[in-house]
């Protein structure tokens, strides 16, 4: 009874070395029945034992790093295969040794997770998919195991941040098992993996997304080795429920495969299906590169803070000083630079991001103004203001 009592009495006052004499006793065989009785004697034996290796080093490090190990052990011939347990064992491990025992944390983290799921704790999902990378790197697993480990990792990310989770972490976890995970989601090894599921199970919808969804983030569209079965993807997921992020991926495949009339027809068919969607900016930008007048005029009815339509219509208006249509006189038709510069600052007073753009393009069209002798002898000074046909009323400028 008494080295129970001592224990948590050398744990509650932070006296470690203390707890870790008590710990000793009771994991030493002859209270195993006290183990069984109170599992927190391996919980909080793990905490002791994290707390001496903190303060040790060499040989005694390796002794009190064997302590823990053997604490987990202990607590699974008595307790069995705890979840929790098991999860602590592997975190040790990892937290320890994370090189040596890459496959000891993979196999009890892998256990803990595919039980506790989203009430694994973040780092456990963490350290799990460094151990994949390390076995990895040991040529033990290949580019498809972290592919497929990273997508069954991120969503068990997701339910848990969906779910609001205490733990604060998730959204750094699913930040890093990106990060690790970028190096083997290209296209090709995204081919190899779905190409055979997808012709086993065509018809599965959340199959085709899946797959989708990764070419697409990889933007598979501009390399050779994937583009077909990109192209098989969206076809067979469109056929089977037409949608706006469907048809927005045809369109970009179209267009990199210098189809441009085809993708502008298709790339008009995912904007009518969008109406909220998160991606409609992206295939208003596809429609832009297929029919530029057409499309700066919808990006700039939809997103009306946005400065790239205004800069594109800058670009415009400046070309009309070659339209004599605009004005028979060179001179007059240089104050399209002064309409052009109007939109510039439009765009900058819209959005910072075009800021430094449109500043570069003030300074160009700037030194492309009339000279204002030239524009007093025609009798317009600065200030005033002209009409200019189709380009409208415009503020003189010169220099």
């Amino acid at each position: 009874m008494k080295p129970i009592l001592f224990f948590n009495d050398g744990l509650r006052s932070k006296d470690y070395p203390r707890a870790y004499q008590f710990w000793q006793m009771l994991t030493g065989g002859l209270c195993d029945s006290k183990i069984t009785e109170k599992p927190t004697i391996i919980t909080n034996g793990g905490a002791v034992l994290g707390k001496m290796i903190k303060d040790s080093e060499g040989d005694q490090q390796a002794a009190r790093k064997d302590s823990l190990y053997f604490n987990y052990e202990k607590g699974i011939e008595i307790l069995g295969r705890d979840s929790k347990i098991i999860e602590a064992y592997g975190m040790a491990c990892a937290r320890y040794d994370a090189k040596g025992k890459a496959q000891k944390t993979h196999d009890l983290l892998n256990e803990s997770i595919e039980t506790l799921q989203e009430k694994s704790k973040s780092a456990s999902v963490r350290y799990y998919y460094a151990s994949c990378f390390y076995l990895y790197q040991q040529k033990v697993v290949g580019k498809s195991v972290m592919v497929e480990e990273y997508l069954r990792l991120k969503a068990i990310c997701e339910t848990a941040i969906s779910s609001g989770s205490k733990d604060t972490k998730w959204v750094k976890v699913k930040d890093f098992l990106l990060m690790r995970a970028k190096g083997f989601l290209t296209c090709d090894v995204i081919t190899e993996i779905y190409k055979e599921k997808v012709n086993a199970d065509p018809t599965n919808q959340a199959l085709l997304q899946e797959a989708f969804k990764l070419l697409d983030d990889a933007k598979c569209e501009k390399e050779e080795v994937s583009i077909d079965f990109y192209l098989d993807v969206l076809e067979k997921s469109i056929a089977l429920e037409p949608t706006a992020e469907g048809y927005y991926g045809l369109a970009k495949l179209q267009y990199a495969k210098d189809k441009k009339s085809e993708a502008c027809g298709t790339i008009k068919k995912a904007y009518d299906l969008c109406v909220d969607c998160d991606i409609k900016l992206d295939i208003i930008k596809v429609g832009v590169a297929c029919a530029p007048s057409k499309w700066y005029s919808v990006w700039m009815k939809d997103f009306p803070n946005a400065g790239d339509p205004w800069l594109n219509k800058a670009v415009q208006t400046a070309k009309q000083v070659s339209n004599s249509s605009v004005h028979p006189n060179l001179t007059m038709r240089k104050l399209a630079y002064a309409k052009a510069i109007e939109y510039c600052e439009k765009a900058k007073s819209l959005d910072t991001g075009v800021s430094a753009r449109a500043t570069k393009m003030i300074d160009q069209y700037n030194s492309l103004l009339p000279d204002c002798n030239e524009l007093f002898q025609m009798d317009v000074s600065k200030g005033d203001k002209v009409n200019l046909g189709t380009l409208g009323d415009v503020t003189v400028m010169c220099q």
